[in-house]
């Protein structure tokens, strides 16, 4: 039996919101697991596009640099 357009519009948004959840899944996992210079260097190589990753670790790299932000109470120690 043929799929109907609203049976692959069903699958495409499911398709869709599995990668969303893959990507935030993998950014939580590296801000919880991994050391936080980690990231930071692979942000940064992200920037400069020498990366070498695979579209999703790609995307939550991107999704993690969006959302780091330094404790309020501790001071900068790169600043130093």
């Amino acid at each position: 039996m043929p799929v109907t357009v609203i049976e692959r519009r069903e699958q495409l948004l499911s398709l869709c919101t599995n990668i969303v959840e893959a990507i935030a899944e993998i950014a939580n996992h590296m801000r919880v697991f991994w050391h936080r210079r980690l990231w930071e260097k692979l942000v940064a190589q992200l920037d400069r596009e020498e990366d070498g990753l695979d579209d999703l670790p790609r995307e939550a790299i991107r999704v993690l640099a969006e959302t780091m932000t330094k404790p309020r109470n501790l001071p900068d120690k790169t600043s130093s």
